[in-house]
């Protein structure tokens, strides 16, 4: 099934001005989640003037008064004006359902933050919602409406029941390195849009990536992301938040200050290193050895897993996945330049480190990591393997 409008996955490689996001055709002016502007997004209707959000750093928002004894709402319920059909998936950040309502012609998935959440909870869940609604781009899942009632919180967004990469990767193996190149051009793109918008990803991953029935990737899941604009972090400094085998060295750190676009470049890198091999470029048997080799060991060379994979392609991973962010991509639309010219057959502007550079900051990372580990046990709920984000749906 594809609910998204003809022609709304326009997913192979383009002219940079692909980046460029557009007003959804179903979504007529003033419907659940539609913009005004660019600039606005829709209203949350649980956030008090001056909650977190409007002003960052303040208080986290007020939920609605939850009735006595409230749980998760069961399928068959509403939530707000939302028929809950079935359950997609839960976690820590909320459970996701297939949802309808009166007058809207599709199923959507609704992601619910259950009555008596915490504070901390719900001030990430805004966020989420905040930011995520923020976009409109082909290859990003769409909010459609955001809301409150019996004191649980929730937004809509597009249902894309073809699965996920992480899915398909694990039924088909890795994919032909030819559309890997086109697929990975089009979620850069997207992603160079997110940024543009001033939001940070943060937890790239193929969990985190869904394929429509025409194979058109959609980037979802922001519950980890940073809003670029605002005046302070909701994560704090020292803490690890994210899934390790695909974070940044300076985000498996918890280096807050140094997590830019170039993490996310690498969060992509990383994703499509497994597209091309099978394997994320760092494994172990636990979330301490897999941050231990993300601060501490190159990833083996794809062609070293696949030797089918072209030199060029192979570059373009590595080079995501440098350890110090300045020899990585300087934007994900530069990345997005080279996946295209793979695409094309052209030869690509991205270069390796050299051995000499990656000495150097094998030294550098191997002399940081020992104080860097120590921040492993702050992963909990929002961290190492985020079991939602597997979930055929956009949220956990």
């Amino acid at each position: 099934m594809n609910d998204r409008p003809a022609g709304g996955a326009p997913w192979r490689p383009g002219p940079a001005g692909d980046d460029a996001a557009r007003t959804l055709p179903w979504a007529p002016a003033g419907a659940p989640g539609q913009r005004p502007g660019p600039d606005a997004a829709p209203t949350l209707p649980w956030v008090s003037a001056g909650a977190p959000g409007t002003s960052p750093g303040q208080a986290a928002p007020a939920l609605p008064a939850a009735p006595p004894g409230a749980v998760a709402p069961a399928p068959g319920q509403r939530v707000g004006p939302w028929l809950l059909e079935r359950e997609l998936g839960r976690g820590g950040m909320g459970v996701v359902y297939v949802a309808r309502r009166p007058g809207f012609d599709r199923p959507v998935a609704l992601k619910v933050l259950p009555p008596g959440a915490s504070p901390e909870a719900a001030r990430r869940f805004e966020l989420e919602a905040r930011l995520a609604s923020r976009l409109r781009h082909p290859n990003l899942v769409t909010i459609l409406d955001v809301g409150a009632a019996g004191g649980a919180c929730y937004y809509a967004m597009d249902l894309v029941e073809g699965g996920s990469l992480h899915e398909r990767l694990r039924r088909d193996g890795p994919l032909d390195p030819r559309e890997a190149a086109g697929l990975f051009a089009a979620l850069a793109r997207a992603l160079a849009f997110a940024h543009a918008q001033g939001v940070l990803h943060r937890d790239l991953k193929p969990h985190n990536v869904m394929l429509d029935a025409q194979g058109a990737p959609l980037l979802t899941d922001f519950g980890l992301a940073l809003d670029l604009e605002a005046a302070e972090r909701l994560t704090r400094s020292g803490t690890v938040a994210g899934t390790p085998a695909y974070m940044a060295p300076e985000q498996a750190g918890g280096a807050l200050e140094e997590i830019d676009r170039r993490s996310d470049v690498y969060g992509l890198g990383a994703t499509l290193y497994e597209a091309l091999t099978g394997r994320p470029p760092f494994e172990g048997a636990t979330a301490l050895n897999v941050i231990a080799a993300v601060l501490g060991r190159p990833p083996a060379p794809p062609r070293a897993l696949r030797p089918a994979i072209p030199r060029d392609l192979e570059t373009v991973a590595l080079v995501c996945l440098a350890k110090d962010p300045a020899d990585r991509y300087p934007t994900a639309s530069a990345l997005a330049q080279d996946l295209e010219r793979v695409a094309r057959g052209e030869p690509i502007e991205g270069r390796r480190v050299s051995r000499t550079r990656r000495a150097l900051a094998w030294v550098r990372r191997r002399r940081a990591a020992a104080a860097a580990l120590v921040a492993v046990p702050a992963i909990g709920a929002a961290g190492a393997q985020r079991p939602l984000a597997a979930a055929r749906a956009h949220g956990r």
